[in-house]
């Protein structure tokens, strides 16, 4: 089973960041994720790919960290291991991704960004957009909101 880690990047207004992966629909919105690689631990790897998904250093900014554990999706093929990051300092930088994927099913021969979009929202909408398993998730945190 593959695992994913990823980060809820929440800032001091309580707003969470949500990207678009851009090989998905429209409505489909996702926290910064990806696969683990084999001797990684899951914090390296959710920092590492916050960073390539957002241009974001995790280690600049100061802030609470939560481990919300994990959890199974796409029919138990894949696991996400998952924090929570309350940043004490507004990140205004613009945000692009490093992070690139080849061409699926004719979509052109040349790599792309993983992620095309990014949006700062606050906890309902973030509960309509992201998929369930990380709705299940941010309620483990709630009660910050």
């Amino acid at each position: 089973m593959k695992t994913t880690c990823g980060v809820f990047l929440i800032n001091p207004t309580k707003q969470i960041l949500i990207c678009h992966p851009t090989y998905h629909s429209v409505t489909e919105w996702t926290i910064p994720k990806g696969i683990k690689e084999e001797n990684e631990d899951y914090t390296d790897a959710a920092i590492r790919e916050l960073k390539e998904e957002t241009t974001i250093d995790f280690y600049q900014y100061t802030g609470e960290k939560l481990d919300l554990g994990l959890i199974n999706y796409t029919h138990n093929q894949k696991q996400l291991f998952a924090f929570a990051f309350f940043c004490d300092q507004y990140i205004d930088k613009k945000l692009t991704c490093v992070s690139m994927v080849e061409p699926m099913n004719n979509q052109g021969s040349e790599p792309f960004p993983e992620v095309d979009e990014f949006l700062w929202v606050d906890y309902k909408t973030a509960m309509t957009k992201l998929h369930y398993t990380q709705q299940t998730l941010l309620e483990k945190i709630k009660h910050r909101f």
